[in-house]
């Protein structure tokens, strides 16, 4: 059984298109995986920051007493 020429030419277009959204939704997985990771990174550092700040106060103002 043959497949005729132009049944290939659709196949093979419908594979690359499917094969190029693939490869879209991986780039877009990746780059928001990384990006989230950055922001809670970025949250991270804040909520130590802060926590480091709010501790020197405390102990500032203990030893004031």
């Amino acid at each position: 059984m043959t497949i005729s020429e132009p049944l290939a030419i659709f196949w093979l277009v419908m594979i690359f298109i499917l094969v190029v959204l693939l490869v879209i939704a991986l780039a877009a997985y990746i780059t928001g995986y990384y990006w989230t990771l950055g922001r809670h990174r970025a949250l991270l550092a804040a909520f130590q920051d802060r926590q480091k700040k709010s501790t020197e106060v405390t102990k500032h103002d203990t030893q004031k007493q």
